[in-house]
């Protein structure tokens, strides 16, 4: 008799699990599609945005460095960039991997080329401007070179402002 009544209480047990595993997957599958869903609805509104924002500007441009890996600059042209600057050269000690490999690639392309120098406060000018010439020798493209300015680590514009000053008071008259 108890065999009987185990019996007939497995398929019940039987039938609650597999609709308590086909409610489980059910919902998997629904969570699933709306976070694709939501995440395409993200992603075109961005997209949506970014077009608003770039209309006004008839003429637009990148600066590419290594970090950015390879880049199609075919791809680049088809969405109506006109310009690209390569980043060279930061301090007189720094020289982007990728400079030359992405130069060639784009003489390949109608896009126009610039020359992008991150300048440091560590090195002279002088001493700049000889690395980055004999880095970049003649390919520094159709657009003119850029000399990028930015503070970092320690040095703020007050720091070197002072020293600036400080270097002007010792120098001989």
């Amino acid at each position: 008799m108890k065999q009987n009544l185990r019996a007939a209480q497995r398929p019940r047990f039987a039938k609650a699990a597999i609709k308590r595993q086909r409610r489980l997957i059910l919902s998997i599958v629904v969570a699933l599609a709306l976070l694709i869903a939501g995440g395409w609805g993200i992603f075109w509104h961005v997209q949506q945005q970014e077009q608003q924002t770039l209309s006004p500007y008839s003429i637009r441009g990148c600066v590419i460095d290594q970090a950015d890996g390879i880049v199609n600059f075919q791809d680049l042209a088809k969405q109506k960039v006109k310009f690209v600057y390569l980043n060279a050269t930061t301090g007189a000690t720094y020289f982007d991997d990728s400079f030359n490999t992405n130069y060639d690639r784009l003489r390949a392309t109608n896009l126009k080329v610039g020359v992008v120098h991150n300048f440091s406060f560590e090195r002279s000018a002088v001493k700049q401007l000889q690395y980055i010439s004999r880095k970049v020798k003649s390919n520094t493209g159709q657009l003119p070179v850029v000399i990028r300015v930015s503070y970092y680590g320690e040095d703020t514009a007050e720091k070197i402002r002072r020293r600036r000053w400080i270097g002007r008071s010792r120098a001989p008259s």
